[in-house]
């Protein structure tokens, strides 16, 4: 049986590889055209998708924009201006059903939370996210909140676009349960799962390092 959830995670692994993979500063009109149509569909068999793939896209432009690569900025945007149209008639499609059940989902996991519950209650759900669905054990949540952060510190200076493409879906979805949208929790954010992964391995790589100051048992 194939779950909606393993899907979510095939779908933003699709995605992720194709913002990677595409040398946006030299992409002819048919790649970009095909990335565009390509996102389009995805967006169809996923619900994460729809949060993902503007994260992405939003990753990119602001990238392009900082560098001021303006033939990049332009291929990312008619992408997204492509992918949009399938992005925006999956929502429509789409739009009753997803709001019944992320509405449930969020009623059970936060209640009826307002005012500074609304804002406090995502940031619960992060550190709860290390443990489920990203499988760290309960007593070393901590730890993985540090070395995330670690690992942020390492992607920005080693490359700000793929830190950003690794960070803004998170901070998407986080944003989307803030406004009740989508609730940030258990099999609801497996999505996320490999862009946690990451962040660990690179915040791991810090502590390792023989000579880093934030690693006094590096190896």
């Amino acid at each position: 049986e194939v779950k909606q959830y393993s899907v979510d995670v095939a779908a933003t692994l699709v995605l992720f590889y194709g913002a990677l993979a595409i040398d946006w500063r030299t992409a002819r009109a048919w790649h970009v055209g095909l990335a565009g149509v390509a996102a389009g569909l995805v967006v169809w068999f996923s619900h994460a998708a729809l949060i993902v793939l503007p994260a992405l896209a939003l990753a990119l432009l602001v990238t392009y924009g900082l560098s001021r690569d303006v033939r990049a900025f332009k291929a990312v945007l008619a992408a997204s201006a492509v992918g949009g149209i399938g992005a925006a008639g999956a929502y429509f499609v789409n739009h009753d059903n997803a709001r019944r059940v992320a509405s449930a989902a969020v009623s059970s996991e936060s209640g009826s939370a307002v005012g500074l519950g609304q804002l406090t209650d995502p940031l619960r759900d992060l550190w709860n996210a290390f443990a489920d669905p990203v499988g760290l054990a309960r007593t070393t949540t901590g730890l993985g909140l540090i070395v995330c952060v670690l690992g942020v510190i390492l992607l920005i200076r080693l490359n700000l676009q793929r830190a950003l493409l690794v960070i803004t879906p998170i901070a998407a979805t986080l944003a989307a349960s803030t406004l009740d949208l989508y609730p940030f929790g258990d099999r609801f954010i497996l999505f996320l799962v490999p862009f946690f992964l990451l962040l660990v391995g690179a915040g791991l790589e810090v502590l390792m390092r023989p000579n880093s100051r934030a690693a006094p048992f590096g190896v």
